[in-house]
C-alpha cells in the first residue's frame, strides 16, 4: 500500500511541474513583447514552485527506490534486509555460533546455495530443513505470519526459556531454548522545509560541471 501510494503520489507531483513548466514556458514567451509587472510576478512564482516541486519529487524518486530495495513481493524469501540484520548478533553478543537443531533437525541458512548450517545466535527469520514438515514446507519463517520479527538463539541463563516436549516411539525428548526478538524500524531525520536554507548557500543545479 505504501509503494502504490509513493508511485500516486510522484505520478501528481510530475504532472503538476509539467503544467507549472508550460505556465512558465508561456509566460516566458509573453516576455519577449511587453511585460507587466504581474506578468513577472506569475513567471517568477511558477519558476519557484518547479524549482520546489523538482526537491519534493526527487525525494519521492528516492524513496521510491528505496521501498522497492526492501519490498517484498509474494514468494520473496531473503532480502537485503535480511543480509543486514544477519550481521547484527543476539544477546551472546560478537563471535558466537548456535547451531538450531530442534527436534532433531538441523536448521540451515537460505542465503546460500550449498547446505550451509545456520547461526541462530545472529538476527535471522528465515531457516530451511532438509526434509519437509507436517505442511510439506522445507523453508521456515520464525514469525509466521509477522514478517518483520527477527530472532536470534541465546544461551544466556537471565532469559526465560521455552521448553518443549517431543514424544517419539514412546520416549519423551525436552527440547528448550532461550531467544531474543528484534524488530527492525527506519527512522528519518528531516528539515522542517524542504527548501530550507538558513546559510543562503548557493544553489548551482544539477548540471554542474
Amino acid at each position: 500500500m505504501l509503494l502504490v501510494c509513493l508511485q500516486l503520489t510522484f505520478l501528481t507531483l510530475a504532472c503538476a511541474a509539467a503544467v507549472l513548466l508550460d505556465v512558465a514556458s508561456a509566460a516566458g514567451a509573453a516576455a519577449t513583447t511587453t511585460v507587466s509587472p504581474e506578468e513577472a510576478a506569475v513567471v517568477k512564482v511558477a519558476k519557484d514552485q518547479i524549482a520546489h516541486l523538482e526537491q519534493v519529487v526527487d525525494a519521492m524518486a528516492r524513496q521510491l527506490m528505496q521501498q522497492q530495495t526492501f519490498v517484498e513481493e509474494r514468494g520473496s524469501k531473503f532480502t537485503l534486509l535480511d543480509t543486514i540484520m544477519a550481521e547484527i548478533p543476539g544477546k551472546d553478543n560478537y563471535g558466537a555460533n548456535i547451531k538450531d537443531d530442534a527436534f532433531g533437525l538441523l536448521a540451515y541458512d537460505i542465503s546460500k546455495s550449498s547446505d550451509t548450517v545456520l547461526n541462530a545466535a545472529n538476527y535471522h527469520r528465515w531457516y530451511k530443513l532438509t526434509q519437509a514438515g507436517g505442511m510439506g514446507l522445507q523453508v521456515n519463517h520464525r514469525g509466521y505470519h509477522d514478517e518483520n520479527l527477527w530472532v536470534a538463539l541465546t544461551t544466556r541463563k537471565d532469559i526465560m526459556p521455552l521448553t518443549i516436549n517431543r514424544r517419539v516411539s514412546n520416549k519423551d525428548y525436552w527440547e528448550t531454548r532461550r531467544v531474543s526478538y528484534a524488530v527492525p524500524i527506519e527512522i528519518v531525520y528531516t528539515t522542517p522545509l524542504v527548501n530550507w536554507n538558513p546559510y543562503d548557500i548557493e544553489e548551482h543545479g544539477y548540471n554542474v560541471s
